[in-house]
């Protein structure tokens, strides 16, 4: 639990030095109810180290709700959200459309060591034309399975 609190705090912190004025951040979070409060405790943990207010912004649990509440403001170029999880397979069209915000900068400027974010989950999905764009903050194993009928 350690870990993902490190990574959480790690990626607000890259957030936050987007924009060093910032007090204020809104975090996107969507899944199950219990691991919302999961990420609330990681975000009372942060707040109390950094003096950064998060309004967490409870997505449903749906992807495709979690999706298209991310796209719409994203598109319209609302100010919120700042942070927010994402599936992986949205990477792409999230880039190409201007809507993240390369990290490369700010992990070497911080001196993230970004091999604690398994390296080939991290070449392999959170780049976008050579730049960073994402951590990792699960790793999904998924299984492919053979019906017997």
């Amino acid at each position: 639990m350690r870990f993902f609190l490190f990574v959480l705090l790690g990626i607000f912190f890259l957030a936050s030095c987007a924009k060093k004025e910032i007090k204020v951040l809104t975090f996107a979070v969507g899944g199950a109810p219990n691991e919302i409060d999961v990420w609330e405790k990681f975000v009372d943990e942060f707040e109390h180290n950094s003096g950064i207010k998060v309004n967490i912004l409870r997505q449903p649990t749906d992807t495709d709700q979690r999706r298209q509440g991310l796209v719409i403001p994203l598109k319209a170029r609302k100010s919120d959200p700042d942070i927010f999880l994402m599936d992986v397979a949205w990477i792409a069209q999230f880039a190409a459309s201007g809507w993240l915000k390369p990290l490369d900068d700010y992990v070497k400027e911080d001196g993230i060591d970004a091999r604690i974010f398994f390296s080939n989950v991290v070449n392999l999905a959170d780049k976008y034309k050579g730049n960073l764009i994402a951590l990792p903050v699960y790793v999904d194993g998924g299984l492919l399975y053979y019906r017997k009928d």
